[in-house]
């Protein structure tokens, strides 16, 4: 018996590598997101991000870049993820603030603005973006206090 394994247990590998490269999405045949701040037709992707509810000093969002023209309507759906607060109790501690957008053939790319609001809390949130069911973007970021928010009002 020879030591050698035959040749076509050694390429055997190599077919399975090969396979399984050609059926995964190759670097820029997938929807791309990105969230952050919306500053001169960028996004700026920070880990941290101030409670700002002036919209001329800070606009917060996301921008989803296709690989091609759309060829159909494709429905494209966000998810912001907050802590739950005394004012917006959650029995699993977290609430989430849902949007879609149906988004019309020919489109390269789509931005999409989501402000903060007033009772938005401080704390690690999280933002999942899919198209067409198809999870483009999901991080986590840090929301903290020091932006502007408007005065309480008396009752």
């Amino acid at each position: 018996m020879s030591s050698r394994a035959p040749a076509w247990r050694a390429g055997a590998p190599l077919a399975c590598a090969a396979a399984i490269l050609s059926c995964a999405p190759q670097g820029g045949e997938r929807a791309q997101g990105t969230f952050g701040v919306l500053w001169g037709g960028q996004v700026q992707s920070r880990a941290t991000l101030p409670l700002e509810l002036d919209r001329s000093r800070q606009r917060i969002g996301f921008r989803v870049d296709f690989p091609r023209p759309l060829t159909t309507e494709t429905l494209l759906e966000w998810e912001l993820e907050m802590p739950a607060t005394r004012r917006r109790p959650a029995p699993t501690g977290r609430i989430t603030r849902l949007g879609q957008v149906k988004v019309p053939p020919g489109r390269l790319r789509v931005e999409q603005e989501t402000p903060l609001e007033a009772d938005d809390p401080p704390g690690t949130w999280r933002v999942r973006i899919l198209a067409g069911g198809e999870v483009v973007l999901e991080r986590s970021f840090e929301v903290v206090a020091g932006g502007s928010r408007p005065a309480a009002s008396a009752r």
